[in-house]
């Protein structure tokens, strides 16, 4: 189902704030009138329009990647398909990461505020 107008700027506030407001493929830095709503899963191929399957892209790259489940320049090569996985692996690490630091920030404010150490409080 397509989005309306109110739905995209939802979604295009809510990936800037996860993702910043660059191109997931080029990594340009992009104005909000340049950035467009990349779907990682195509929909023609079922993705759908769910924070998950969405990033953000400039024009080209994503005009460029039209349907394709790779990339732009990507086709379906072993060689693409290896550095493919290879960027998604890098990418899941990187929000893994992110995920743990932000988890240790609120757990060393929570220790602060209430002078419990969560190592302990957990035993």
């Amino acid at each position: 189902m397509a989005m309306n107008t109110q739905q995209k700027n939802s979604k295009r506030q809510q990936l800037i704030e996860r993702h910043g407001s660059c191109c997931c493929w080029c990594k340009k830095t992009l104005s909000l009138d340049e950035l467009t709503i990349e779907h990682m899963n195509p929909k023609s191929l079922g993705g759908r329009n769910n924070l998950e399957n969405l990033r953000l892209a400039c024009r080209p790259c994503n005009r460029s990647r039209g349907n394709n489940p790779f990339p732009p320049g990507y086709s379906a090569s072993w060689e693409d398909m290896t550095e493919f996985a290879s960027l998604l692996t890098n990418q899941s690490n990187q929000v893994y990461e992110s995920t743990i630091a932000a988890t240790t920030k609120v757990q060393k404010f929570r220790s602060a505020a209430t002078g419990v150490d969560p190592s302990i409080a957990r035993q």
